[in-house]
């Protein structure tokens, strides 16, 4: 058996492809990618400066408030514990008795 190879020496190509529409669709969704963008942008800028609290649980905001220098937080567990907390000030007072479960956050700063 004679093995047959053929040779592609010589042998040229030309193509002559018109791409003008691929390329101004091209155009197009990278105008609209850039606008998209300058949009989360904006969106990402406006996230950090608006306090969005009302996004974020109670559970949240205490968990986050405890963490910080100048908070103690307290909590009253839930099978018959009670705090009573007393206020004694020129505007306010009183005494008041809170049964679990709860979490008490004091703020000193």
């Amino acid at each position: 058996m004679a093995d047959k190879r053929e040779s592609n020496k010589g042998l040229s190509v030309k193509v002559d492809v018109d791409v003008s529409d691929a390329l101004k669709g091209l155009k197009a969704l990278k105008r609209e990618t850039n606008g998209v963008i300058k949009g989360l942008d904006t969106l990402t800028r406006s996230l950090q400066e608006t306090r969005l609290i009302s996004l974020f649980t109670t559970a949240e905001l205490h968990e986050e408030l405890a963490k910080r220098a100048g908070v103690k937080g307290y909590v009253i567990d839930a099978h018959g514990g009670t705090a009573e907390i007393r206020i004694d000030n020129s505007y306010e007072g009183g005494a008041f008795v809170i049964e679990g479960p709860a979490k008490i956050i004091v703020n000193t700063d």
